[in-house]
């Protein structure tokens, strides 16, 4: 079982799904965690359950909300093997510091500080990673049309403190209005496209897809055409 980790406040709930829907046609099992302070997908995700708590099966792979730590989910799904949750993937929602402390990100597989340059999201992110114990490694990703050396050197300030190896790579998504069209209309539709997101937001994906799941290019772009066409 790998964790993958996506931490910070930017919003990034839509994205883990998109990439969750490319594992499960991988044949992967996959299972989301929503460990953040507003719980989006509670909202964007049909349920029949009302608990706390629960885990949902969505588009292919499953979705836990409302756990605070694996430890809950391992007793949740009734597990024997303390250790043992029964997914090739678990990916990771994180905004707050008690998710960094419950779901041991520090051990992870891959970890993705997501972010774009607003202060509240720079600063509410940075909060959230300031509790990490230990070396981490992450990837940048980040949300915005234009970044410039000012801005990557400013973030690298703040995180300064913090013992943080950033990957050599960072992965951008020049966020256009058009993939924000089509990310609503899925959330209406519930059901995952990626027909009328920008060719820009879907090479972001299948990069950030590709580390992830460790598969060529041209599997991971032969996933999203098939999912294009549904």
């Amino acid at each position: 079982m790998k964790i993958i980790g996506f931490i910070g406040a930017y919003d990034k709930s839509d994205l883990i799904m998109y990439l969750a829907r490319i594992s499960s046609d991988l044949r992967y099992k996959v299972l989301i965690v929503d460990a953040t302070l507003r719980q989006k997908m509670r909202y964007i995700i049909p349920a029949m359950s009302i608990a706390k708590s629960y885990i949902t099966e969505h588009d292919g792979f499953d979705v836990a909300i409302g756990f605070k730590s694996l430890d809950e989910i391992i007793k949740y799904l009734g597990n024997t093997d303390e250790d043992y949750l029964g997914y090739d993937y678990v990916l990771l929602d994180i905004d707050a510091d008690w998710g960094m402390k419950g779901f041991d990100l520090e051990n992870s597989y891959k970890n993705y500080f997501v972010t774009n340059f607003d202060m509240y999201v720079i600063k509410r992110g940075i909060e959230t990673i300031s509790n990490i114990e230990g070396k981490v490694k992450m990837t940048k990703v980040i949300f915005s049309r234009d970044v410039n050396k000012a801005d990557d050197e400013y973030l690298n300030y703040l995180v300064s403190e913090f013992d943080i190896e950033w990957a050599k790579d960072e992965i951008r998504f020049p966020y256009e209005q058009g993939d924000e069209t089509a990310i609503m209309e899925n959330q209406r539709l519930s059901r995952i496209k990626f027909k009328k997101l920008t060719m820009q937001y879907k090479d972001s994906m299948m990069q950030i897809a590709e580390e992830i799941f460790d598969s060529s290019p041209s599997t991971i772009r032969k996933v999203c055409k098939m999912i294009d066409k549904e």
